[in-house]
């Protein structure tokens, strides 16, 4: 059974009760620094920390001045979920990686199958879900057999 990203965590959450830890999509390369990216998050000490770019894409999360995540917009179909209102966003798209507070499983909702996007909109309306913005590190999504042609021909 497919269960999606947050599916997926949630059924594999009784490994990562301890401590945060890095989420890191399988199809996403990067050389980002790890290690700063921990730090930021230590520091701040939200219940999610999502490394995010300012590129082209069809999907992007929506952060208010404190980096903050306050909404998703798709540009494609014009969709879009605000979930903190009256304030300005800025639309970045989101790398693949991030890292997790363990305190989120217990804010998950009952269902199985969801995504870990779907769950940082609703955790977020009241809890710090915070952007990493990288703008330093080599970044590719290959998750797509052109994609995986591209990195090839590098």
């Amino acid at each position: 059974k497919l269960l999606e990203t947050g599916g997926g965590l949630k059924k594999a959450s009784h490994y990562f009760q301890k401590e945060a830890f890095l989420l890191y999509n399988v199809d996403i390369i990067s050389d980002i620094d790890l290690s700063a990216l921990i730090n930021y998050h230590s520091k701040h000490k939200p219940i999610a920390t999502l490394v995010v770019r300012d590129r082209k894409t069809k999907r992007y999360l929506l952060f208010d001045k404190k980096n903050e995540l306050s909404g998703w917009k798709n540009i494609e179909s014009g969709e879009e979920i605000i979930i903190k209102e009256n304030i300005t966003n800025r639309a970045l798209a989101f790398s693949g990686i991030h890292i997790v507070d363990p305190k989120i499983f217990d804010l998950m909702p009952e269902k199985d199958k969801f995504s870990m996007i779907e769950l940082y909109l609703e955790v977020g309306k009241n809890h710090p879900v915070l952007a990493y913005i990288d703008s330093q590190s080599d970044w590719m999504d290959v998750g797509k057999i052109e994609q995986l042609k591209q990195l090839d021909s590098k």
